[in-house]
This record gives C-alpha cells, structure tokens and sequence, in this order.
C-alpha cells in the first residue's frame, strides 16, 4: 500500500478547502440573483398596479382587485426582507473570518484579496436587495392608502349623488357594498398587521395598560371625598341646588370625561409603541375609532349630566324623569 505524502495530503486539503468556497459562492451567487430578480417582478407588478389605480375611469371593483394584489406584494416584500437575514449573517460571517483588512501600505495574498472582494460585494448586493424589499414594502402600504382614499371618494359620491333618492335601490345597494368592502379592509389591515408585527412583539409591555389604570383607580379612591365635594354631587341640601351649581356641575362633569378620555387615548398609544405593534397603518384605524367613539362617550356623558335622569335637583332642563331617561 503506498501511503500519501505530506505533500500530496496537502493539496488534497486545499483543493477540498477550493471546492467548499466555490460551492458556497455559487450558492451566495444563486441567492443574490434570485433575490433581485423577484424584486425587480414585484416592483414591475407595483408600477402597473399604481397605473392602473391613476386611471380616471378606474371603477371600485377595479380597484379592490388591484388592492388584493398590492396587500399581497406587500406581505411577499416582508417575507422576502426577512429571508435575507440570514444570508447577511452567513456572508458577514465569512468575511469576519478573513479578518480585519490590512493596514494601508501592507499587503495580503491576492487569493485572500480576491475572496474578501467578493465577499464584501456579495454582502453589498444581499443588503441591497433587502432594502429593496423593505422600501417595496413601504411603497406598497403606500399605495394601499391611496386606493382607500379612492375607494372612500367614489362611495361618498355614489351615496350622496343629488340625483340619487333614498327609495332608489341601487342607493341600497351601493351602501350594502361599502359596508361589506369596509369589513373586508378592516379584515385585511388587522390581519396583515397581525401576521407582520406579531413576531417581533414585546408581549411582556401589555403589562403596563392595566397597570396605568389601576394607578387611576387608586388615586381615584384615594381622593374620592375630595373629588365627589368638588364635583357638587354631595351638597349639604339637596333641595336647594342652585342653578349655578347645577351648571358648576356639569362643566366640571365634562372635564372629567375629556381628560378620561385623552388618559385613554394617551395608554393605548403607549402601550401600543412599547409592545411594538404600532404600524403607520394600524395607528391610523386605532385613532380612526377613537375619533370615532371618544365623542360618542363625551356627548353621552353630557346629556346624562344635563338630564341626570336620577338626580332631579340637579336637572338643567325641565323635563320629567321617563324623558330624563330616555334622552341619554
């Protein structure tokens, strides 16, 4: 049996040494090339969407159809952005392993020059396309706004079309299918903020909402005597509240329920941002239904004050109890 020579075992080493590089850089090239390519088809697609979106005689059907396709790019993009993480890492790591590059006037071998050229490059190209895919996606989420606006536009024209009567089905109709795109929009931007932000969450923060209020709870009860003599709800004869007061009352009434609500508003945003949910999307429909039910509450609390459907002595208007407790 004739046993290798030093010699020819190293060389066995550094052509096994050569193949592995070359096998790991023809898998980098493959990763890199496909990446920017379907980048590029994304981008293509994006463009056509926002052509046809730009059209006048674009119809609503038209454009929940391209709507679908661009919340679905969208999610691709992300997908795609995330995917490339751990090629950076990979590639970061092998160009570690070379080493810090030499100081200038020093030198290295040519072949460990040209290997940490191509790394280097490659981890240009992989970090480029990543960005890409991150700013497609914000070119998407962007888009996806303009449909909406479009959507809102032409349904508000539809409804309140002057030559449209009530009694014309096609008015019921066309309320029927606002409703229904509403829900399928609101669907899509929880879902697609669900399936984005839920990953990277910090769950443990949601801690802090409940915690802020029973902070207000307890200082509520701790200065409840205090709060209830300001508020005019305990005066020593009922019997002569005097309209002042009354009025006294139902101004301070209301500036209560105005800070409750901006404190409500100001936790969820809070904990909003330290759970990481907050998306520019999300934020925008969380402050939609505040804006929405936030002077539902205050107006509510209001009438109630002014009616105080259980405290005659302290009714602003003269109307009866049943009426007192209808009106809220």
């Amino acid at each position: 049996m004739v046993r290798a020579g030093p010699m020819f075992r190293a060389l066995c080493i550094a052509l096994a040494v050569l193949l592995t590089c070359v096998a790991a850089q023809a898998f980098d090239n493959a990763i890199i090339t496909s990446a920017e390519t379907q980048e590029a088809s994304m981008r293509s697609n994006l463009e056509r969407v926002q052509t046809a979106i730009s059209l006048s005689d674009v119809t609503d059907v038209q454009l929940a159809e391209q709507r679908g396709i661009v919340e679905k790019l969208q999610l691709d993009a992300l997908a795609q952005a995330d995917a490339l993480n751990a090629p950076v890492k990979d590639l970061t790591q092998q160009l570690n392993q070379l080493g810090p590059a030499p100081a200038k006037g020093a030198s290295e071998s040519a072949s460990i020059a040209a290997q940490r050229q191509s790394l280097t490059d490659s981890v240009n190209r992989v970090s480029a396309a990543q960005k890409q895919f991150s700013l497609l996606s914000l070119e998407a989420e962007q888009t996806t706004s303009k449909i909406s606006s479009l959507q809102r536009t032409q349904f508000s024209q539809r409804v309140f079309r002057p030559d449209i009567s009530i009694l014309n089905p096609q008015l019921w109709k066309d309320t029927a299918t606002g409703i229904t795109l509403l829900y399928t929009r609101l669907y899509n931007i929880i879902s697609v903020w669900w399936q984005v932000q839920s990953p990277s969450a910090q769950w443990s923060a949601l801690g802090v909402m409940p915690g802020l209020y029973l902070g207000i709870i307890l200082i509520y009860r701790a200065g409840r005597r205090i709060f209830s003599n300001w508020m005019g709800y305990a005066p020593a004869d009922k019997s002569t509240l005097s309209p002042l007061r009354r009025l006294w009352r139902v101004a301070k009434g209301a500036l209560i329920c105005a800070i409750m609500l901006l404190l409500f508003g100001v936790m969820t945003t809070v904990t909003l941002d330290l759970t990481k949910l907050s998306t520019p999307r999300f934020d925008q429909l969380a402050m939609a239904l505040l804006s929405f039910i936030s002077p539902a509450i205050f107006q509510t609390t209001l009438a109630y004050l002014i009616c105080s459907p259980n405290q005659p002595e302290a009714r602003l208007i003269a109307i009866d109890r049943s009426a007192a407790r209808t009106i809220p």
